[in-house]
C-alpha cells in the first residue's frame, strides 16, 4: 500500500468515525485547542504584550489613511 492510499484511507476512516460518533469530533477539537493554547502560551513569553496604546496609535493611523483617500 502506498503512502497516498494510506493517507486517503486514514482520512476516509476519520470522516466515517466523525459521522458515526460526533463525540470523536469534540475530542479532536479539544486536543487541537489544547495544543494551540500551549503554543500560544510559549509565544506570549517570547513576544512583548500588545498594549492599548499601540492599538490607539494603529487606529489613528487607520483614520489618517482613510482621510488621505
Amino acid at each position: 500500500m502506498t503512502t497516498v492510499q494510506f493517507v486517503f484511507l486514514f482520512i476516509l476512516v476519520l470522516v466515517i468515525m466523525i459521522f458515526l460518533f460526533p463525540k470523536v469530533l469534540y475530542i479532536i477539537t479539544a486536543i487541537y485547542y489544547f495544543f494551540q493554547g500551549s503554543s500560544k502560551q510559549e509565544n506570549k513569553k517570547k513576544s512583548p504584550q500588545f498594549s492599548l496604546g499601540d492599538f490607539k496609535e494603529f487606529q489613528d493611523k487607520k483614520i489618517m489613511l482613510g482621510k488621505n483617500k
